[in-house]
């Protein structure tokens, strides 16, 4: 008859203590970076011109609140109590020419460390607005992009070019 061998392995109590203080520091660590990211909406982003069709525009939106002939131009505007978005399209090719949203004032204050996690080059459009919230505006026209933010004591304004950050200006206000 022929016996398996046996590992036995005793923790001792500072060992498993250890354990669970490491195990419920990394799940407090996780939850936090999940938490610091949401992704934004899919107004804010996922509308791009040239490649957006007015079918994924009206699954996304629904019909525009108003819709508009200018020439060869047609503007389509959709408006709620919080935000407005105005989207132009080549009545020709039905291509998306413009998009601009805007919200109701930005609670995002210039935060220093944050900017500081974007890299000019590197850090694309929806990556900002992850880090840094939803926008008081995003304007695209063809392969330039804007992101504003403004509140009552900082206005930041992130240029990028084909998605990918190009600048940042920013003004603060002084306090008091």
């Amino acid at each position: 008859m022929q016996y398996a061998p046996v590992s036995i392995v005793i923790f001792s109590k500072s060992t498993i203590m250890k354990k669970i203080l490491f195990a419920t520091l990394m799940a407090a660590f996780s939850a936090q970076a999940f938490a610091c990211t949401p992704a934004p909406p899919p107004e804010v982003t996922d509308v791009k011109p040239g490649v957006t069709t007015q079918k994924q525009v009206e699954e996304m939106f629904g019909e525009p609140n108003t819709i508009n002939n200018n020439g060869n131009k047609q503007q389509w505007f959709y408006n709620a109590k919080d935000k407005r978005i105005m989207l132009v399209w080549d009545k020709t090719t039905k291509q998306l020419l413009e998009y601009n949203y805007s919200a109701s004032a930005s609670a995002t204050e210039a935060d220093q460390s944050l900017l500081c996690k974007m890299n000019v080059g590197t850090t694309n459009t929806t990556d900002a607005v992850r880090l840094l919230g939803i926008p008081t505006e995003y304007r695209i026209e063809k392969n330039q992009q804007m992101v504003i933010y403004r509140n009552k004591n900082s206005y930041l304004r992130l240029n990028f070019k084909d998605e990918l950050l190009q600048n940042i200006d920013i003004s603060i206000k002084a306090k008091g």
